[in-house]
C-alpha cells in the first residue's frame, strides 16, 4: 500500500511526522509527503529508516520504471 499526503499551511512537523509513523505501522509500504507550495516531497520507505526527498519527479521503488515529474503533480 501507499499513501499520498498532500501538506497544507496548518500542518505542523509533528503531526506529519505521526502521520507518517501510523500509516507505516499500519501497513503502508510507502509514504509520500507532498509539499505543494514549494514542489518537492519526501518519501518514506518501511523497509528503511531513512527518508529521501525528491525535486523534481518522484519515483517509487514499489512502482519499478513509474516516475511522476512535479509539473504533472501540480
Amino acid at each position: 500500500m501507499m499513501v499520498f499526503e498532500v501538506v497544507s499551511e496548518n500542518d505542523t512537523a509533528s503531526q506529519l511526522e505521526a502521520k507518517v509513523a501510523e500509516y507505516l505501522a499500519n501497513g503502508a509500504a510507502e509514504v509520500w509527503v507532498i509539499y505543494p507550495d514549494t514542489r518537492h516531497a519526501w518519501v518514506y520507505q518501511r523497509s528503511t529508516p531513512l527518508a529521501r526527498m525528491e525535486t523534481h519527479s518522484i519515483r517509487s521503488d514499489l512502482l519499478p520504471g513509474i516516475e511522476i515529474g512535479f509539473g504533472e503533480i501540480f
